[in-house]
């Protein structure tokens, strides 16, 4: 599997990594962590998964292998009708944390985006979800 990984690939699963531990170390998920008891294992495992979702998410579609781009579709699709269908847009697994942690119902997942303090705007990041779509579509669609 790993032989058939490409360049863009390993970037992304490297961006996953950091992105978690950084995350991870964050004063307001070990807080989170600390206050839940034994749900920290959980919390844990549940926030690395959400991280997985938020890279690929975010650079999947930048890939050019098959089923990254097939996998970024699918995620991707599920994703959009998720937040559709969330009361305020939100998405469900970031609700389901703030909620067990005690946060603002709104307040944003840690992704990269918000670990560097970058402004959230959910026009933008669904017109780019879209594009990214239609790139991961076009690359399938000509892939050889």
């Amino acid at each position: 599997m790993l032989e058939k990984l490409g360049l863009i690939d390993i970037i992304l699963i490297f961006i996953f990594i950091v992105e978690s531990i950084v995350d991870l170390k964050t004063p307001h998920t070990n807080n989170c962590f600390k206050n839940t008891g034994g749900k920290k294992l959980p919390l844990t495992l549940f926030t690395v998964f959400h991280h997985s979702i938020s890279v690929l998410i975010t650079f999947a579609w930048l890939s050019n292998t098959k089923i990254v781009l097939q996998t970024y579709m699918i995620v991707t699709i599920g994703t959009l009708i998720s937040w559709m269908l969330e009361k305020d847009g939100d998405c469900i697994f970031t609700v389901w944390v703030n909620k067990i942690c005690g946060y603002d119902k709104h307040k944003g997942f840690n992704n990269m985006a918000s670990l560097l303090n970058m402004p959230r705007n959910n026009n933008y990041i669904v017109a780019y979800v879209i594009f990214g779509l239609c790139v991961a579509y076009y690359k399938l669609k000509y892939m050889d």
